[in-house]
């Protein structure tokens, strides 16, 4: 179970119900443990349930509700023991195929309303028929505001550190985290965690405050005492360790980024960006090289001579901005007439930044329709030391 202010989430992984979704039937309990989760609130001093929650794939023996927590209106809620193949961020779930795989699954309020908002998976997701061999993504789970963290204690890479390589499964039963944010609505993976050493359950349980993660590995077996010590005797089986992980979250959005930047692949267009950490908005300007006056008689649309500009303005989170982009036509540089038209909303744009010199650039704009994927880099660099300063805060 776990509780945020007067919202209490209690797990029940047994529960037997054929149920989907929010506040389905309970009455149809042929889904041996396919497990359920329930949300209490309280006014005053009496508590009263608001909602029954259910997998958007039910299926028996999945073990929803095994490990969950809350976060004022945010609820996640895992089943170890999923079975379907889908990877990443609300994949297919149709397909069984990887069973005891694991999946979390992400809840929000409205006022009294609950509804389900994403669909997690690991991004290397796989399963066995032995259920203690899988890799049980949602061994454990911990959600801090738009920070998510999900284990899978059996995962088997033999990777360490943050962002390793996920493909050599040569040391099973070693254990992983991932790291998922998330932008307005949208939940991205942010980080691949291993041990540092063989580990052993890594992440058969974890917690996070802010961008601070420890996750524990029951059977981790170093013969070390005390912080810091010795991990390469493994003398001392199952004896277990935690790891604390700072800056979980990724690279930050700061205003160390307000500057012109370009893609050396595209000379000729440029991108003025200023972030605004004060209303949480980056504002962007795309633009040409090209000062020449277009003809008189074009009108200014994008692909056409006569267009010159284009802006995009929108919130951001964590390393990501999600812009809408906007046309300003009719106009010509250096010229009160014509004057030109009002702004319209012609697409979206998302700008990823990787660290404090590059990002890239995904637009998708129409008409006419447009898109594509930009890779940006700094034209100069005198903010860059600005940016790294504001990235550690």
């Amino acid at each position: 179970m776990a509780i945020s202010g007067d919202t209490l989430v209690v797990g029940a992984l047994n529960e037997a119900s054929n149920a989907t979704g929010i506040n389905g039937d309970q009455g149809n309990n042929s889904a041996d443990q396919a497990g359920a989760a329930y949300v209490f609130t309280r006014s005053g001093t009496t508590w009263s349930q608001q909602a029954y929650l259910k997998a958007s794939n039910t299926d028996a023996e999945d073990l929803f509700g095994w490990s969950l927590d809350i976060s004022g209106d945010t609820v996640v809620v895992a089943a170890r023991h999923e079975d379907s193949n889908a990877t990443g961020i609300n994949g297919d779930q149709g397909d069984n195929s990887e069973l005891n795989a694991g999946a979390a699954y992400v809840f929000t309020r409205s006022g009294i309303t609950w509804s389900q908002q994403a669909y997690l998976k690991a991004s290397n997701t796989e399963g066995d028929e032995n259920r203690f061999r899988g890799d049980v993504f949602g061994a454990s789970v911990a959600i801090s505001g738009d920070i998510l963290v999900v284990a899978a204690n059996r995962e088997a890479s033999n990777a360490t550190g943050i962002n390793g390589d996920q493909s050599d499964n040569s040391a099973q039963g070693t254990g992983a985290a991932y790291v998922f944010t998330r932008n307005g609505t949208v939940w991205s993976q942010q980080a691949y965690v291993k041990p540092s050493n063989s580990g052993g359950a890594f992440g058969w349980s974890l917690a996070i405050s802010g961008d601070t993660l420890v996750v524990g590995a029951l059977s981790e077996g170093s013969n070390a005492t005390g912080v810091n010590g010795d991990q390469s005797d493994n003398s001392a089986r199952t004896s277990g360790a935690a790891y604390v992980f700072f800056d979980v979250s990724g690279f930050k959005i700061n205003a160390g980024l307000n500057d012109t930047w370009f893609d050396q692949a595209t000379a000729g267009q440029g991108f003025l960006i200023a972030v605004l950490p004060e209303t949480g908005i980056v504002f962007v300007a795309w633009f040409t090289y090209d000062t020449e006056r277009p003809p008189e008689d074009v009108t200014a649309i994008l692909g056409d001579p006569g267009h010159r500009w284009l802006t995009a303005q929108g919130p951001f989170s964590g390393d990501t901005a999600l812009l809408d982009v906007y046309q300003t036509a009719g106009g010509v540089f250096d010229s009160s007439e014509p004057q030109p038209d009002p702004a319209l909303k012609i697409g979206t744009m998302t700008i990823t930044w990787h660290d404090c010199e590059n990002a890239t650039l995904t637009y998708d704009i129409e008409p006419p329709a447009v898109m594509g994927t930009i890779e940006l880099s700094r034209i100069v660099d005198d903010n860059v030391a600005l940016c790294e300063v504001l990235d550690t805060l």
